[in-house]
Formats: structure tokens, C-alpha cells, sequence
């Protein structure tokens, strides 16, 4: 288990904010996450910010799958 899953694994709280892209696992956190909570403040020390897109994918796997539909 990566250090972000043991963290939510741990306090649960921080679970809302947590994000993995489907495609290729990478882990982040959302980047609305309030910095005031201290569950969120820990989890942004543990992880970078990682937007995902609707269907759930990174930047990276999104432009990746997008390239391959065309």
C-alpha cells in the first residue's frame, strides 16, 4: 500500500480528497482541497495535486487515450 492509501486507510476523513487515476494508478490529491483541515493539509504534504477528467483519467492518460480514438 503507497503512503497516500495507508494515510486514508488511517484517517478516513482524508478520503474525500484523495484521487487515483483508473488508467495508470497515479495518486494525487484534489486540488480543491481545503488546506484549513488538518487531514488535508497532511494528505497535500503526502501527495501532489492530480486533476482527473470526468471519465476519471489523468492529463496524461487522457491526452493517451484521446490520441488513440483518432
Amino acid at each position: 500500500m503507497s503512503e497516500a492509501g495507508g494515510y486514508v486507510a488511517t484517517y478516513p476523513d482524508a478520503a474525500r480528497w484523495y484521487v487515483q487515476c483508473i488508467a495508470c494508478g497515479r495518486e494525487g490529491h484534489d486540488p480543491a482541497l481545503p488546506r484549513e483541515s488538518i487531514a488535508g493539509a497532511q494528505l497535500a504534504r503526502i501527495v501532489d495535486p492530480l486533476e482527473l477528467d470526468a471519465r476519471g483519467l489523468c492529463d496524461q492518460c487522457a491526452a493517451a487515450i484521446d490520441r488513440g480514438m483518432h
